[in-house]
């Protein structure tokens, strides 16, 4: 990140398919949008809730922003560090207008688990190219040895299952 910019990270979905664009001297650049909503605690219900959500228009360039456009999709849960800076315009009218926008230099899928109780497989799922398996599934497999605690428990006299 140069120097006197100011880091971002955040995580939320995109709203809507990375756009991609080359600029006339055949740079490629991806606009998206991300929306990051808190979970907030409500006391006088004492449960938890969505907030406020945000919306963040983004931008990344060159080899970057042509592999963003091939992978990431409308709905994913995404990770991104950027640094983030005030742009300013004037509209049509003449009404001079602001927004904040992300810079992005990294940017990659989130991988969640399964919810518990859902019916699904427990565990991960080994994910394909796409963030998901054939059978929908994220992470590693449920069978993987890593993944499993050995048979009758693991008390120092026998071998490890690796």
């Amino acid at each position: 990140m140069a120097q006197g910019t100011t880091p971002i990270h955040i995580t939320g979905r995109l709203v809507a398919d990375p756009e991609l664009r080359y600029t006339p001297a055949g740079v490629a650049v991806a606009n998206f949008r991300v929306c990051t909503q808190p979970r907030v605690f409500d006391k006088t219900t004492n449960q938890w809730g969505d907030g406020d959500p945000s919306f963040w228009p983004c931008n990344i360039w060159r080899a970057k922003a042509e592999a963003v456009a091939n992978t990431l999709h409308k709905g994913q849960l995404v990770l991104i560090e950027g640094t983030v800076a005030q742009r300013n315009w004037e509209d049509k009218e003449g009404n001079k207008r602001s927004q904040m926008e992300i810079t992005v230099e990294n940017i990659g899928p989130v991988i969640l688990p399964p919810k518990q109780g859902s019916g699904g497989q427990q565990g991960y799922q080994q994910a394909g190219p796409s963030g998901t398996n054939a059978q929908g599934g994220y992470g590693q497999p449920a069978q993987d040895a890593w993944n499993q605690a050995p048979q009758g428990g693991f008390d120092g006299a026998q071998e490890p299952p690796f």
